[in-house]
C-alpha cells in the first residue's frame, strides 16, 4: 500500500512533475511568478528554486537538462 512521505505546500499551482535522480522538479504557475523547485525526494526539503515570468505548463528531465515549457517562452537548463 502506498503512504505519504512528505508533503511540500507551494504558493500556486502545481501544473507538472518530473523525477530524476531522487530529485524532484515541480513546476508552480503563479501568474507572473511563476517557478521550478527541486525538491529532494529522501527529505522533501526544496533544494532550489527558479523563478520564470509567465506561468510554467510542463517540466521534462531528460539526460542533463530540464525543459521547461512556460507560456510564452521554452527554458532549457544545463545539469
Amino acid at each position: 500500500m502506498a503512504s505519504i512521505t512528505h508533503q511540500v505546500n507551494f504558493i500556486g499551482f502545481t501544473r507538472a512533475v518530473a523525477a530524476a535522480g531522487g530529485i524532484a522538479f515541480v513546476g508552480i504557475a503563479n501568474g507572473f511568478n511563476s517557478k521550478v523547485c527541486e525538491v529532494d525526494l529522501g527529505s522533501g526539503e526544496v533544494l532550489e528554486t527558479y523563478s520564470f515570468l509567465y506561468e510554467v505548463h510542463d517540466v521534462v528531465f531528460s539526460g542533463n537538462y530540464l525543459y521547461v515549457l512556460a507560456l510564452r517562452a521554452f527554458h532549457i537548463l544545463e545539469y
